[in-house]
């Protein structure tokens, strides 16, 4: 699934916004703080995932590639599959990005495979919806908190 959204925000306000959420999300799976500095390629975090149909699935989460303020991916390896959801920002102009949002799936069985292909026909409509909702929701954040500072500027490795 690929969702590609324009957006009038700069590259660093919407990878702040992600890494931030993205923070918020390692402190909530793992129940322990992670410094800015930590969320880098390579870091791992057990994660329990909701599939389509509500079921709780445990999954391992690797920051496949972290490239500020470009690209922000992740891996989720369960027993079922491999599930890769990635961000590529671009600057379109001064004032605008584009971003694509993207989802693949490696399943981990033919019989996985099949099953997926059968529930992406029902679900993959709606969830572009979702995602493309809630990449203008952080848009909608973003321009309304731009002034204020609640969207801190912070260079790399603080």
């Amino acid at each position: 699934m690929e969702v590609v959204v324009t957006m009038r925000v700069t590259a660093e306000e919407l990878y702040r916004v992600l890494m931030d959420s993205l923070k918020h999300d390692i402190e909530q799976s793992t129940n322990s703080k992670i410094s800015d500095k930590a969320i880098k390629t390579g870091y791992k975090y057990s994660k329990n995932l909701k599939n389509k149909v509500g079921q709780v699935v445990k999954s391992t989460a690797t920051l496949s590639r972290i490239e500020r303020p470009y690209v922000y991916e992740v891996q989720f390896q369960t027993d079922r599959g491999l599930n890769t959801v990635s961000y590529v920002i671009e600057e379109s102009d001064s004032e605008n990005i584009q971003v694509t949002y993207s989802e693949v799936y490696d399943a981990s069985s033919k019989s996985h495979a099949t099953n997926f292909s059968f529930m992406s026909k029902i679900f993959t409509a709606p969830a572009k919806r979702k995602v493309k909702a809630f990449l203008q929701m952080m848009e909608a954040y973003i321009l309304q908190n731009r002034s204020s500072g609640a969207i801190e500027k912070k260079e790399e490795g603080e």
